[in-house]
């Protein structure tokens, strides 16, 4: 299974996660955004993902090349998936804070 992804705009996505169904195995494209399965059985189904972009599922036959063009989320929703770190001494006196420095 050979093909490459694209964002709407037309611009190659490296990197981007490929899980294959069948096997449970993941891939990645590569530097110009293409990438190559070596396939057991004819037809398969691709999800593909990547940080910022809507997970699309594929359904691919062997014999053709695949061209998926990914959607970018809206920047609310992008933001919304970042994790909040929190403080351990945030709520301490000064005193016990300076044991933890």
């Amino acid at each position: 299974m050979r093909g490459e992804v694209k964002d709407e705009a037309g611009n190659v996505l490296q990197n981007v996660t490929i899980l294959q169904q069948k096997t449970g195995y993941i891939y990645h494209t590569g530097f110009s955004g293409t990438f190559g399965i070596v396939a057991y059985q004819r037809t398969d189904t691709l999800q593909f993902s990547m940080q910022g972009y809507f997970t699309q599922k594929v359904f691919v036959d062997a014999d053709k090349y695949v061209r998926v063009k990914m959607k970018q989320l809206p920047a609310s929703a992008a933001n919304s998936k970042r994790v909040k770190l929190s403080s351990l001494t945030k709520n301490l006196d000064r005193e016990d804070q300076k044991e933890w420095y």
